[in-house]
């Protein structure tokens, strides 16, 4: 990514990979499948280089987060680890972008804890109950990865 090496937060006995700028992030961003934080690294340079604060999680499932084979991977588990790895980075509240599924959980984080998430903004999002969709649920095996 941007700046500064992948790192891990233990999340509900799960561990989630996260990189950021190093500086206390107002910026939360949350990818889609079947991507990871990857996706946000244009981005990530260009706040970094204008000295704003970001962090960009892998999704449990995803990139260098714990694949496990036997938990819920649906939207609204990933919203509680989400929400939980950021109580353990201190946020507070900011602006959090969610990208595909990554914008249910955005929408879930913001429904479910509306002090954290001063914006909300959403790329090409998900909406009510639309995830996970039969067709794509094979993505969640290992050679997708």
């Amino acid at each position: 990514m941007a700046h500064g090496s992948e790192r891990f937060l233990e999340v509900d006995g799960q561990r989630l990979a996260y990189a950021s700028s190093g500086d206390r992030a107002s910026i939360v961003f949350i990818h889609g499948i079947p991507t990871s934080k990857y996706l946000w690294r244009n981005v990530a340079t260009g706040l970094t280089d204008a000295r704003l604060g970001w962090v960009a999680f892998d999704l449990l499932g995803y990139g260098a987060s714990s694949k496990p084979a036997d938990v819920d991977l649906g939207i609204a588990n990933q919203a509680q680890l989400i929400e939980q790895a950021l109580g353990q980075l201190d946020w507070e509240s900011g602006i959090v972008v969610g990208h595909d599924i990554g914008g249910g959980v955005a929408q879930l984080l913001a429904a479910n804890r509306p002090r954290m998430v001063r914006k909300l903004v959403l790329v090409d999002t998900i909406a009510y109950d639309s995830f996970p969709e039969p067709g794509i649920a094979r993505l969640k095996e290992p050679v997708w990865d």
